[in-house]
């Protein structure tokens, strides 16, 4: 009995000691867990709230890509400082045995819609795979550069995020979009 407890002392204070040792907390800032109606609200595209298929909370975004017009999923109502964090994460989740990919793209206030389109001034991630089930992604934030490669994204003044499936079709859910 007293060796457990002289062990589970040790280990405490080892866990105190690598906690103090470190001097921070993670930091996470959620974007969107797409917990109520006012989500809807910040994201354009086909979108509704479900209870099915959550991997953070109780409610995930579903996106439904029967419409071949309006694969897109954007926001511009998002943090636009982005330095204090390493990682854009989110999960999404493909029902469908297809293999099904898409695109990121992520603007900063240094370029218009015309210039991050048409002059690569925008970082974007070529392609999203998404096999059936749990898909979860971690952008390296503090490394993103413009698809013309002339310049890091300007992460102190982001302005929209977009995921792009236009080849997909079907439905998706996505959740818990997070900066950490």
């Amino acid at each position: 009995m007293k060796r457990s407890l002289f062990f589970c002392s040790a280990m405490m204070a080892l866990a105190a000691l690598f906690t103090s040792s470190s001097g921070s907390v993670e930091n996470v800032l959620v974007i969107d867990d797409f917990e109520n109606e006012q989500s809807l609200a910040r994201w354009s595209g086909p979108v509704s709230l479900s209870d099915a298929n959550v991997s953070h909370g109780n409610r995930a975004l579903r996106l439904d890509l029967s419409d071949r017009r309006e694969r897109i999923l954007e926001t511009t109502d998002l943090p636009a400082n982005w330095s204090g964090y390493d990682i854009l994460a989110f999960s999404i989740f493909n029902p469908s045995e297809t293999i099904q990919n898409g695109t990121i793209q992520i603007s900063d206030s240094m370029a218009d819609d015309e210039q991050a389109i048409w002059e690569g001034q925008s970082y974007r991630g070529r392609k999203v795979f998404m096999v059936k089930g749990w898909n979860h992604y971690e952008f390296k934030v503090q490394k993103m550069m413009v698809e013309e490669g002339d310049r890091a994204l300007a992460i102190e003044s982001i302005r929209k995020l977009s995921l792009d499936f236009g080849r997909a079709g079907g439905v998706l859910f996505l959740d818990n979009f997070r900066l950490g």
